[in-house]
């Protein structure tokens, strides 16, 4: 029993790139008129413009650095241009002095299957790593190792969870674009109920899939064993053909 997860892809910014934080002071001093690099406006122009339309380019500023300070200290390897906290605020920075770098910030749903990718690959890994039951082999001569069943359940119940997650926050993300009671917000909680049922069907079937699959190995093991001792297996094996059958139809039963 194999495992195959979604490739993922990471763009991360453009090494070369400084952002106004590492080359323009906080308060300019009145005497420099230049603009702040990457801008079109001096400091001092951008920090009266943001403080008219209820911002603070300063406190924004200063909030930044004390979060990369913060993050550095918890993960020297931490890179700020893979944080989307950092982006967005670096992003608010760069438009408050007229720069035209934009950050891509990814979005909620992108976060929460993202997170689910890193939950799935230490799934595999663990059952891997730490088989619980002995080694078989299919009808190809492939090994199987036992903790493939248990790894089988927790990818789907993480699959599951990553499901419910994406329809609340799709909900969550049309009543803030399109406001409450719009037809967009309802049409997300249709699609969450829809999606959610799936999900659950998918791990009740997963359920008793892993049942036959459970015990079809079982009956292998105990068909090994009384083989190397010259013993005769074909009850064992009647019942493990019943087994395979029953799948089989379980399986056409799905569609």
């Amino acid at each position: 029993m194999g495992f195959r997860l979604p490739g993922k892809s990471i763009i991360s910014g453009t090494n070369g790139h400084r952002s106004a934080l590492k080359l323009v002071p906080l308060e300019r001093p009145p005497e420099q008129s230049g603009n702040a690099y990457g801008g079109d406006k001096t400091w001092k122009q951008a920090q009266e413009e943001s403080k008219a339309g209820g911002g603070d380019l300063n406190q924004t500023t200063r909030d930044q650095k004390a979060y990369e300070k913060q993050k550095k200290a918890e993960n020297p390897d931490w890179n700020k241009r893979e944080d989307n906290q950092w982006k967005k605020r670096q992003n608010t920075i760069n438009s408050s002095l007229g720069s035209k770098k934009v950050y891509e910030v990814d979005s909620e749903v992108e976060k929460i299957e993202d997170k689910q990718i890193e939950t799935d690959e230490k799934i595999v890994k663990d059952a891997e790593d730490n088989p619980t039951m002995n080694v078989l082999k299919n009808d190809d001569g492939e090994e199987v190792y036992g903790g493939a069943l248990d790894a089988d359940k927790e990818l789907n119940k993480s699959e599951r969870k990553t499901t419910r997650q994406i329809g609340r926050q799709k909900v969550k993300d049309a009543r803030e674009e399109f406001g409450r009671g719009s037809d967009e917000v309802k049409a997300a909680k249709v699609s969450k109920r829809e999606e959610n049922k799936k999900a659950t069907k998918m791990v009740r079937t997963g359920r008793k899939d892993r049942k036959f699959v459970d015990k079809d190995e079982k009956l292998q093991i105990r068909i090994d064993k009384r083989k190397d001792k010259g013993r005769n297996t074909s009850n064992l094996e009647n019942k493990q053909a019943k087994n395979k059958q029953k799948e089989t139809e379980f399986g056409e039963s799905l569609g």
